[in-house]
């Protein structure tokens, strides 16, 4: 019993702190929605993927993952 009321107290704690601070979101990470049809010009280099294909990726990851963890 003590160890679920410790843990619900850190659970709320840092749901309480989290609020409480700004987060700087690295340029790296932001999400830029582009209109079909619509020109994008990227900030820098790098690999760029539709929704979709990202989804697969990171799914196929996953699931090698969950393979390796067994």
């Amino acid at each position: 019993m003590a160890t679920l009321r410790l843990f619900m107290g850190l659970t709320i704690l840092m749901s309480l702190t989290a609020c409480r601070v700004p987060r700087v979101i690295e340029s790296n990470s932001v999400v830029t929605p582009i209109q079909r049809g619509a020109v994008f010009t990227a900030p820098m280099d790098g690999w760029f993927m539709s929704d979709a294909l990202y989804l697969r990726y990171r799914k196929a990851v996953a699931d090698r993952i969950q393979e390796e963890t067994k």
